[in-house]
């Protein structure tokens, strides 16, 4: 039973959170996009595929802070996922990475 609420305390947690990479506020969708990391650590496989996904999408926002946001917790939670969300990562890093660099940005740059 405490197994139960907890898995659905944590499946509420993770719905919440990506919706809040929706916002219009740049700080809470950074927000957002920091606890998906610290949040991940107990997901199961499926919850970990959604977040996962979530991480992704949020790699394609205008902000570069949800950029490194997102980057910096699917680091996080990249010791937990399978070689395709993997190569999933590292396709949308690489990709990310080829069309916001900005040679007058260091920090943007160095966050990458």
């Amino acid at each position: 039973m405490k197994m139960n609420v907890f898995v659905h305390y944590l499946e509420n947690a993770i719905n919440i959170s990506i919706n809040g990479l929706k916002d219009k506020d740049c700080y809470v969708r950074e927000s957002y996009a920091n606890s998906l990391g610290i949040i991940a650590a107990k997901a199961s496989e499926e919850q970990l595929e959604k977040v996962f996904s979530a991480l992704i999408s949020g790699l394609k926002d205008e902000d570069k802070n949800i950029h490194i946001s997102c980057t910096e917790s699917l680091g996080v939670i990249s010791t937990n996922l399978n070689d395709k969300q993997l190569e999933g990562v590292f396709n949308a890093l690489i990709f990310v990475s080829k069309h916001s660099i900005n040679t007058n940005n260091y920090s943007k740059d160095e966050s990458l």
